[in-house]
């Protein structure tokens, strides 16, 4: 139970395809940055020059701090759907 009680302040976890059971390519990242944000998914987007960049395509408003993680199959649909999502 103490360990259930701890909330997340940070967190940033790289999103990989489903398909496979390789850690390649990223395909985006999910943050959040502190305890009253919201956590937000970005794309990957690579420019010329293989420089790279990431663009915000979601958001997903605070339920329960902490333990709010979006699920799997929303985060994946939003990948291969290909369009923005409007942001919270």
């Amino acid at each position: 139970m103490f360990a259930d009680s701890f909330l997340n302040v940070f967190t940033m976890r790289l999103l990989y395809p489903s398909s496979g059971g390789y850690m390649f390519p990223i395909r985006g990242m999910l943050v959040k940055r502190t305890i009253d944000d919201p956590y937000v998914a970005y794309r990957q987007v690579v420019l010329d020059g293989g420089m790279e960049e990431y663009q915000p395509i979601a958001a997903f408003p605070l339920r329960t701090p902490g333990y709010d993680l979006p699920d799997a199959t929303v985060l994946s649909d939003l990948f291969t759907s290909g369009r923005k999502v409007k942001r919270a």
